[in-house]
């Protein structure tokens, strides 16, 4: 079974990630909360997806604690189209709208099987941020001329990076592109809430 987002994603792709990693000033909704290390975060944005098979574009909310990551998918409209759960075990939950649960160990063939295109939810929560996922294959990184992360290539996948801005003591991007073959994921983030305290990174 597979779900596609409302088709409304050319629009998208015309306005967002011109491919330059420039430090721009955190938008007015950003927030930092806490002092001390990023322990979490969660984001809100617009999600663009392309492939052969077509283009999709919809709506996010990522909360992101650790090991634990939820993620939510929203049609253009604001209907939600799958709902994603990696718990302390490292299960990944996965509700259609509508459907069942799905169960699996793996997101990126649950993904591939439910929504039609991969999300790399291990790696995700690491290089939204910049940084390569520990514990996966060497990543290679290449930075500007500031010292910001344009691109990252791990596991198969290449990211990009642009529109950096700081937000509390993070250095966080604004958009970023996710390649693997023919699949290419773009995000733009609208707003973050950087979580602080004793914890690590994500």
């Amino acid at each position: 079974m597979k779900t596609r987002f409302l088709a409304a994603g050319c629009m998208i792709w015309a306005v967002w990630l011109g491919g330059c990693a420039v430090f721009g000033t955190a938008p007015e909704g950003d927030l930092s909360v806490g002092q001390g290390k990023m322990r979490g975060f969660h984001l809100s944005g617009r999600l663009a997806v392309r492939q052969p098979s077509g283009s999709d574009s919809g709506k996010v909310e990522w909360d992101s604690q650790g090991i634990h990551q939820h993620f939510v998918i929203y049609s253009p409209l604001g209907t939600t189209v799958a709902e994603l759960d990696r718990d302390g075990a490292g299960l990944i939950h996965l509700w259609m709208s509508g459907q069942r649960e799905y169960t699996a160990s793996n997101a990126e063939s649950l993904t591939q099987g439910l929504l039609g295109y991969t999300l790399p939810l291990d790696g995700m929560p690491w290089w939204v941020l910049g940084q390569p996922a520990p514990g996966a294959p060497m990543a290679q990184v290449v930075r500007d001329g500031d010292g910001h992360v344009a691109s990252l290539t791990q596991e198969g996948w290449q990211v990009s990076y642009g529109s950096w801005r700081q937000v509390g003591g993070q250095i966080v991007p604004g958009q970023l592109s996710m390649k693997h073959g023919d699949l290419l994921l773009k995000l733009h983030v609208d707003r973050w809430v950087v979580e602080q305290g004793n914890g690590g990174t994500p």
